[in-house]
């Protein structure tokens, strides 16, 4: 709550106090604020490193497929099985890092929520990556 109200230029009326149960619940949820922040500073400096190792993964193996001229049809069955081979990879890939991503969005509890405009909170789910 903040502190305000008419009065300040002489027009009249008197600040706005809160009460100490107002205030208790302000001083608690900032001290809540705080120590999610710190969770989730923990989890990214735990999760980042994995989640940069699997995006650069997906992204050499994307490369190595375009290399091998994968996704353009029309080829032999030898390379159609490396070219599955490689996209089987890929999508290990990218559920590993769906899982990195998913123990990040566990250990940030700021993740799992949203603060609506009129102060309310609004559970956050997670949403799992399409790696089919």
């Amino acid at each position: 709550m903040i502190l305000g109200g008419a009065g300040i230029d002489d027009i009249g009326g008197s600040p706005v106090i809160p009460n100490d149960g107002d205030l208790q619940k302000d001083i608690d949820r900032a001290t809540k604020i705080q120590e999610d922040a710190r969770k989730c500073e923990e989890a990214q400096t735990r999760w980042k490193p994995v989640q940069g190792q699997h995006n650069q993964a997906i992204l050499d193996l994307s490369q190595q497929m375009k290399d091998m001229g994968c996704g353009g049809g029309g080829c032999s069955k030898s390379k159609a099985k490396k070219c599955k081979a490689k996209g089987n990879e890929m999508k290990a890939e990218c559920r590993a890092l769906d899982n990195a991503n998913y123990q990040l969005y566990l250990e940030c509890p700021l993740m799992q929520e949203e603060v609506q405009p009129d102060g309310s909170i609004v559970p956050q789910p997670f949403v799992h990556a399409d790696c089919s």
